[in-house]
């Protein structure tokens, strides 16, 4: 009777046990079921992220994966799949890069051009204008001529008065009397070497106007304002490279050749107009702020008109505070 007992309780035991394993079985089974769900939601996500080309995206989805992997051939799909995402994110770049410089170099290059066709326009427009020496020689050649004619004038009336003297002395000394309250004024000599120094006509005196006569008054004239001298700014950046502001136009890319920039800007022949470095404020682009280099005058006067900053007739006092005069 108790053996029958004890082998009714082993049996009972061993159902228990054997239930008990089937059941962490179908659990473990479960898990794994789950873990592979996972796994793959987890791999189509990153395979959407590479499409969409989002790095962040595709790192955290392939961690996921890798966690969740449960073979070594799932293991080795999520390692192909990061040297592919690192790959195409590496080649994006390096094309975006090189687009972004494309796009850069095209932009300088249109600009270069539309500069150079303005610098070529101003070049056969000064052409065809003459020099203001040549037009100070022509003026002081005309007034020479002219007091030259009226010299020639007055020695004639020397030669008649030489005559009169044989036939009239009475008349002859009046008339001397008269050339010594008016002298004989010579003719202004013009350096034609130096214009700039040309020394001014004095109109001879005329004599007094008969009581009958009616004044003349003279034509008014219009009285033309000066215009401002066409100026340019140059300094360096940090590298070493120079940039121009000038009558032109602006540089925007620094290179290592002043001259060039100066002549890019529309400052052909310029000239320093302080000796030492100057420190001028940008007015236009805050900011710049303060920036120290060099104050050129380019050689001409602007031109009448806009004087903004979209013109080939740009004033650089409008955009620089801090230039003298």
């Amino acid at each position: 009777m108790l053996f029958a007992r004890l082998s009714d309780s082993s049996v009972l035991l061993l159902l228990l046990l054997n239930s008990f394993f089937v059941s962490q079985v179908a659990f473990a089974s479960d898990l794994d079921d789950l873990d592979k769900a996972e796994f793959n939601e987890a791999i189509a996500r990153a395979k959407e992220c590479m499409i969409a080309q989002d790095a962040a995206c595709v790192k955290e989805q392939l961690t996921f994966a890798k966690r969740r992997a449960g073979s070594s051939k799932d293991k080795a799909l999520v390692e192909r799949l990061r040297s592919t995402g690192m790959h195409n994110s590496t080649g994006n770049s390096h094309e975006q890069a090189a687009n972004e410089r494309a796009v850069i170099r095209a932009q300088e290059q249109r600009r270069q051009a539309v500069r150079q066709a303005r610098i070529d326009d101003d070049a056969r427009h000064a052409a065809n204008q003459p020099s203001t020496a040549d037009a100070i020689r022509s003026a002081g050649a005309q007034m020479n001529q002219q007091l030259a004619n009226q010299l020639a004038e007055k020695q004639y009336a020397r030669e008649r008065l030489a005559e009169t003297q044989r036939q009239q002395p009475q008349a002859y000394h009046h008339t001397q009397r008269a050339e010594r309250e008016e002298p004989v004024r010579k003719p202004v000599v013009y350096d034609r070497a130096k214009p700039q120094f040309v020394e001014p006509v004095v109109a001879a005196s005329q004599p007094e106007s008969s009581p009958t006569a009616i004044p003349v008054t003279p034509d008014k004239t219009t009285e033309v304002s000066e215009q401002p001298e066409a100026l340019a700014f140059c300094w360096q950046t940090k590298r070493g490279g120079w940039l121009c502001d000038g009558p032109g136009d602006e540089t925007t890319l620094a290179e290592k050749d002043q001259a060039g920039q100066l002549s890019g800007v529309g400052c052909r022949t310029p000239s320093l107009l302080v000796p030492t470095t100057i420190t001028l404020t940008s007015t236009r682009v805050i900011k710049r702020g303060s920036v120290s280099g060099w104050l050129y005058r380019c050689g001409r006067q602007l031109k009448p008109g806009d004087t903004g900053h979209a013109t080939w007739n740009r004033d650089i006092r409008r955009f620089w505070s801090g230039i003298p005069g």
